[in-house]
């Protein structure tokens, strides 16, 4: 099942990410058009192993799974990207939406990081869950966003990793439903 979830992303996402290899982001006037400048990726049901988490099936809806950690496993399931080179060598902009649940307050949150020659990181960007979670045990709509400056994305820039985390404490974190667009500012 993982095999087949795992390989239907990575087609997807090289689908996608191959209709944006041939413009770049220091051109003039060919981005004008929006859909040249970002990149959208439902993680909803194509969700990939980052850590050593599990995917939990949905008890209203068993065609429907979620990425569930816990204060053993710290790190969720996301999503590791090829960053075409039309999104390099500019200010980026990683929106990223989708449903959280969280047990305890604990600091969980979805992290972002940049990774360019060799896995070195480049960039490390955390959107916190306590400013959406104000009942725990509930699910709520989280969207947020942060952006990585061009001197940190830039023509080395390779992937960009997207997980759930959590730092400390008991209970679980849940993610499901994510939604991640990439955005040339």
């Amino acid at each position: 099942m993982k095999t087949i979830i795992k390989k239907t992303f990575l087609l997807a996402t090289t689908l996608v990410a191959s209709a944006f290899l041939l413009t770049r982001c220091d051109s003039g006037d060919e981005f004008q058009n929006a859909a040249k400048n970002r990149i959208t990726i439902n993680l909803g049901g194509e969700i990939t192993n980052l850590g050593g988490s599990q995917l939990v099936i949905d008890e209203s809806n068993p065609n429907n799974n979620y990425s569930r950690i816990d204060s053993i496993n710290g790190y969720g399931y996301g999503a590791d990207i090829i960053l075409p080179d039309s999104l390099k060598d500019c200010d980026l902009k990683i929106i990223i939406s989708g449903k959280i649940r969280e047990s305890i307050a604990a600091n969980s949150t979805i992290a972002v990081s940049l990774h360019g020659l060799a896995d070195s990181i480049y960039y490390w960007g955390e959107l916190g869950s306590g400013v959406y979670i104000h009942q725990m045990n509930s699910w709520v709509t989280m969207k947020d966003s942060l952006i990585i400056d061009r001197t940190k994305n830039n023509a080395r820039s390779k992937r960009i990793k997207i997980f759930s985390r959590k730092t400390n404490g008991k209970g679980y974190f849940d993610v499901d439903d994510l939604i991640v667009e990439f955005k040339r500012e």
